[in-house]
């Protein structure tokens, strides 16, 4: 009698653990398809966030103070899954749609992320963001954003761009 309930309590974890097996499967796959369905754009910068990268449209425009300069721009995949790993890092997705400071320095820093991922498309406002006093929220979307730009900055098609000719004040 002790053998059979020996071999049935194994066969009870097996399968749970065959369950939990086959769970994380369907949520790396459910995450790998989510992939293939992220898009966003991004608007940073003062005041209302003139610089923009477009994923939608493979485009990137920079305030050129005044005016702007706007490129053909293409994230490559190994730097788009990067920040699809960032998205989920600093989970993005949990952010209200406002995680704006109380700060009112001028001339303010905006971010405005519009992303669609999976069926879902939402946009995150996050005005005069003040990383010395930010909130948890703030300093993940700040954070995210900051990865983007950097890469950005680092890249060929944005060092040829035109130089701001201004600044704001």
């Amino acid at each position: 009698m002790k053998t059979i309930k020996i071999i049935l309590l194994t066969i009870i974890i097996f399968i749970i653990l065959l369950s939990f097996a086959a769970c994380s499967d369907n949520n790396k796959a459910n995450l790998e398809k989510n992939f293939d369905n992220f898009k966003f754009t991004l608007n940073f910068g003062c005041d209302d966030g003139i610089n923009c990268i477009d994923i939608y449209n493979n485009k990137f425009t920079k305030d050129l103070i005044p005016g702007t300069e706007t490129i053909d721009f293409i994230i490559p995949e190994d730097k788009m899954r990067e920040i699809y790993e960032a998205f989920l890092e600093y989970d993005i997705a949990g952010l209200p749609d406002d995680v704006s400071g109380v700060d009112s320095m001028r001339p303010k820093y905006t971010y405005v992320l519009k992303y669609t991922w999976g069926n879902e498309t939402r946009t995150i406002i996050c005005d005069a963001v003040n990383t010395y006093k930010a909130a948890d929220t703030h300093l993940r979307l700040a954070k995210f954003a900051d990865m983007i730009t950097e890469y950005i900055y680092s890249t060929d098609e944005y060092q040829n761009m035109s130089p701001a000719k201004g600044g704001y004040c």
